[in-house]
């Protein structure tokens, strides 16, 4: 069995994709960041259908504490002439102290537990840094969290703030946390009605000994 990377699974689809990389220390962490685009600008030809996206597209990683590569099949974006910027938050992936026997734990970093710090301080200066005036912003799962409060309390995003792309999207922390858990059937109420009806039934009859409860128990 081998495991296969992004790059094999979304070859490039151009020849002229590049890709810079480069750091931005914030609080004592170098917040590592890639940029993909094209070496040379569409052609008429090539965007006779209008398709491209002027503007950057800056995507936010999931987690909290995941790494960028699983959005990198988004860089394809880049050979059809937009622009677009991964970057690892800070303590995630390569955004970890110069020191590499420096810790990331919340006791010495406890900014890295505040959502606030990455939507208001951390991105803001990213884009500072790469002198972007006009941009969109992707986030996926916990990185739509921080983008709609980016959106919402960061500083001088009027006018260059395009649009909010959000993917499996987490907007209210109270319908997320009561739909994982129910007061009366705990993290059970979270499964499809059948699978809850059959664990009742099983329970009923204290079937606990059947493949059945087996299989449910081992994938549950």
């Amino acid at each position: 069995w081998k495991q296969w990377t992004c790059d094999e699974l979304t070859p490039n689809l151009c020849d002229d994709l590049q890709v810079e990389s480069g750091s931005l220390i914030i609080r004592s962490i170098p917040v590592k960041y890639w940029r993909y685009k094209r070496r040379e600008t569409l052609s008429v030809e090539e965007d006779s259908n209008g398709s491209t996206i002027s503007n950057p597209i800056i995507a936010l990683h999931g987690g909290p504490s995941w790494p960028h590569s699983y959005l990198l099949p988004l860089k394809q974006l880049a050979c059809r002439g937009t622009e677009v910027i991964f970057y690892d938050q800070a303590g995630c992936g390569e955004s970890i102290p110069l020191d590499k026997g420096q810790s990331v734990s919340p006791s010495e970093h406890p900014h890295l537990l505040d959502p606030a710090y990455y939507s208001e301080e951390e991105l803001p200066a990213l884009i500072d840094h790469w002198k972007l005036e006009k941009y969109h912003v992707l986030g996926h799962s916990w990185g739509t969290m921080l983008a709609q409060l980016f959106a919402l309390n960061a500083r001088n995003t009027r006018g260059r703030l395009q649009s909010l792309i959000l993917s499996g999207p987490l907007s209210d922390t109270h319908s997320y946390i009561a739909a994982q858990w129910d007061t009366k059937e705990g993290n059970l109420g979270s499964l499809p009605p059948f699978v809850q009806d059959r664990i009742h039934s099983l329970a009923a009859q204290k079937s606990y000994d059947t493949a059945e409860y087996a299989a449910l128990d081992n994938v549950l």
